[in-house]
């Protein structure tokens, strides 16, 4: 759901952006901002930490309290649950890790295999994040209409979130993950292929179709990541995760400059990144079926006991 409404505020940027085509870019930036303040406040009202996350740290008053705040009223099978399952998970709480995103941190440089997992995982988001910021900031350097452009675009999300839908159970994620990163790079270097030999619509098509494979891809890797990491340091590894997918867009702006005389100087190199970056997924474990871990402890079992497919 998180994922579908992304979009439809994607979808809306073109409208916007149409209907001030007359004005200055600042009406723009107000128009789009407007909404963002209002989802603060909806989020700081409505939004409650995870109950699971909240055990894990020891504050088990506020996961009581958020249990609560769920399960409905009068029904405490919820809440029983809860509580039945509480000494077996707090054995295994990670004792030596404090409420900050350092500590997090910390355990993620020191644990080989979850400083191996960050670093490919990261690795992985800069190079799906490469194409995913930078194409559709690039259309208008393949001639077509630049607010359609972006739409379609945008349009394109909404399939791409509906595959991972429906195979996210069955199809594994490494495999997945390549070979989508692989075709998305392929197309996108195609795309860059002199405007004198392909017409703007077939430009456009290709550029499309690495841009669903991309939109795909991200979707995967966004559920891998959150895989591959226990509870109490999910929250850290995949928000480096999401810091080198939006670092990658820092680039994007030079490269779609260069790119007006020569397309190779963006999408083509849009393309060569993703490719390169595709393999950094080989040295991570499968997760599909595998169970997800609330501690480090846990995940180290797991790991010596061959749970996981490394």
């Amino acid at each position: 759901m998180s994922f579908l409404f992304f979009t439809l505020g994607y979808i809306s940027l073109p409208g916007i952006a149409y209907i001030c085509r007359t004005s200055s870019w600042r009406s723009l930036y107000i128009y789009t901002s407007v909404p963002i303040i209002l989802y603060c406040f909806l989020v700081y009202f409505l939004v409650t930490e995870s109950p699971k996350w909240l055990h894990i740290r020891g504050r088990e008053e506020e996961a009581c309290a958020v249990i609560k705040g769920l399960a409905p009223e009068n029904d405490t099978s919820l809440m029983s649950s809860y509580l039945s399952s509480k000494p077996q998970l707090h054995k295994l709480q990670d004792t030596n890790l404090n409420q900050n995103f350092y500590s997090s941190f910390n355990i993620l440089l020191k644990k080989k295999w979850a400083r191996n997992r960050m670093l490919a995982v990261v690795v992985l988001a800069f190079g799906v994040g490469m194409v995913y910021y930078g194409m559709p900031l690039a259309v208008g350097n393949l001639g077509y209409n630049i607010y359609l452009s972006v739409l379609f675009n945008a349009l394109l999300e909404l399939p791409s979130y509906l595959v991972v839908f429906i195979i996210v159970d069955s199809w594994k994620r490494r495999s997945s993950i390549f070979w989508l990163s692989v075709l998305c790079g392929i197309l996108s270097i195609l795309s860059a292929y002199p405007g004198r030999y392909l017409s703007e619509a077939a430009r456009m098509g290709i550029e499309l179709g690495s841009f669903f494979f991309d939109c795909t891809a991200t979707n995967f890797l966004l559920i891998y990541a959150t895989e591959l990491f226990p509870t109490s340091i999910r929250n850290t590894a995949t928000s480096m995760a999401r810091q080198a997918f939006a670092l990658s867009g820092v680039f994007s702006p030079a490269l779609v400059s260069a790119g007006q005389t020569n397309t190779l100087l963006s999408y083509g190199v849009f393309g060569i990144v993703t490719l390169l970056c595709s393999f950094s997924v080989f040295p991570l474990p499968e997760t599909r079926g595998a169970a997800i871990v609330d501690t480090v402890h846990e995940e180290e079992e797991s790991i010596g006991g061959g749970n996981l497919v490394v």
